[in-house]
């Protein structure tokens, strides 16, 4: 049986740890993650990108401090995935770090992401910040996708 798929975009730079510590987090509890660094393949990059985005339900983007200052660059990944998400009316999550700000103004294709219903991430209260994420989620919880789903618990270590 095939989980939900959600898609983590994150800049590599000051967000790489937490979209890892929340793609374990959430893998644990039986959901399957792209998260590029993992589960990329040979081929090409932009292809699988826009492959995972289609198949996924939900989109979590990490959001460290400054991290959304190169979407001015027509060319900038993170932009093209919010993009693209946004134009395949994917349920995009902020997961907002400590010391980050919306800028004043985003480009065209991806000023709507500011609307988007987010979490702030607390580090001293990080099961809350996962169960906020899973409570946005529109792909569902494994747990109750039928007899063989692990539970909720099973096999998850608190960070």
């Amino acid at each position: 049986m095939t989980n939900c798929q959600i898609f983590i975009s994150y800049r590599r730079e000051r967000g790489a740890d937490l979209a890892g510590r929340i793609s374990d987090r959430l893998k644990g509890m039986g959901y399957d993650i792209f998260f590029d660094v993992e589960s990329m393949r040979s081929g090409t990059f932009d292809t699988q990108i826009f492959d995972a985005i289609d198949s996924c339900a939900d989109v979590l983007l990490i959001l460290p401090p400054n991290s959304l200052d190169r979407c001015v660059n027509e060319g900038d990944w993170v932009r093209t995935e919010i993009a693209y998400s946004l134009k395949k009316k994917k349920n995009i999550i902020p997961v907002i770090m400590e010391g980050f700000s919306w800028p004043e103004q985003l480009p065209d294709d991806i000023a709507k992401v500011g609307t988007c219903q987010g979490v702030t991430v607390a580090q001293d209260y990080f099961d809350a910040v996962v169960g906020k994420i899973r409570d946005l989620l529109t792909c569902g919880d494994p747990a109750q996708n039928g007899p063989d789903s692990p539970s909720l618990d099973e096999g998850v270590r608190f960070l």
